[in-house]
């Protein structure tokens, strides 16, 4: 199987990241490529995952990521027998539509503006549990998958 996850390195007790490890260099010149092409994918769950961690962690190490969503999402798929299904690029503010107000108000108030948010007339608010973790739940037996051509 090929790797696409970052090494670990432990020593006295802290773990800092290291080189991708080797694997088959067929599988994942393959996975580089199916990265490249699926971040460039518009209104994709993967374009989206990649543009989220770019800011963080930078170019190559979010490509890197995104390789090793496709390859979990591969393995998934043969393993459980389900069928892919595209969760979409406007997943993760779909899941969590506070964090996201939240995130658009931090950053215009950073460009100097003040921002008052107004729910829209007849709807009413809901307002959702903080989720248990900060991964959104996904839907029981289904894999983020890139869009056919």
């Amino acid at each position: 199987m090929g790797r696409a996850t970052g090494g670990v390195h432990d020593s006295a007790g802290r773990t800092r990241s290291a080189k991708v490890r080797s694997g088959n260099p067929y599988l994942k010149d393959g996975l580089g490529l199916a990265a490249f092409g699926v971040v460039r994918t518009k209104d994709a769950n993967f374009q989206a995952r990649y543009e989220r961690l770019i800011a963080r962690r930078g170019p190559l190490k979010a490509l890197v990521a995104v390789e090793h969503s496709i390859i979990t999402a591969i393995r998934h798929m043969l393993t459980d027998n389900v069928p892919c299904h595209e969760l979409g690029g406007t997943y993760f503010t779909q899941s969590d539509p506070e964090r996201a107000s939240r995130r658009m108000v931090n950053a215009l108030n950073q460009l100097g503006y003040t921002v008052t948010l107004n729910p829209p007339e007849g709807a009413a608010r809901t307002t959702s549990p903080a989720p248990a973790s900060r991964r959104p739940a996904r839907p029981p037996g289904t894999q983020p998958c890139p869009k056919p051509p």
